[in-house]
């Protein structure tokens, strides 16, 4: 089979497996087409901003945050506010997490007190969506 012929029948095997779907006959004996099944609808756009504590020399808390978010999401027709909201840095010789917890690894340390709780609460209450690393 030379290149020409193969290329030919990749061409053709690709356009018969991208054809509609299927017709379904029906009790009239006229094919319908199958629907294909609704698209997702995705959510919608955010916009807002990122928080660690590598950031401002000071926290001005959760209602600043949470204001930031939203005038950024502003700016966005039918955006919603989103934070990114950095919960680990590095510390010492390994990751220091701004919540309280317990582990047994050597490399993992935690804070107390829990300093994300209000400012994620606040977000849920409002609405937005803020994801954490």
């Amino acid at each position: 089979m030379n290149k020409v012929t193969s290329l030919l029948m990749l061409v053709v095997l690709t356009a018969v497996s991208c054809q509609q779907p299927a017709a379904t006959p029906t009790s009239t004996g006229e094919p319908t087409a199958t629907p294909l099944p609704p698209t997702p609808t995705p959510p919608p756009l955010g916009a807002g901003m990122r928080y660690s504590r590598y950031g401002p020399w000071y926290d001005p808390g959760p209602a600043y945050w949470a204001g930031v978010a939203q005038q950024m999401a502003g700016y966005f027709p039918g955006a919603v506010s989103q934070a990114v909201w950095i919960v680990g840095t590095a510390g010492g010789q390994g990751t220091a997490l701004n919540f309280p917890g317990q582990t047994d690894k050597p490399y993992i340390y935690f804070t107390s007190p829990d300093k994300n709780e209000e400012v994620l609460t606040l977000f849920d209450e409002m609405g937005g969506r803020c994801g954490c690393k």
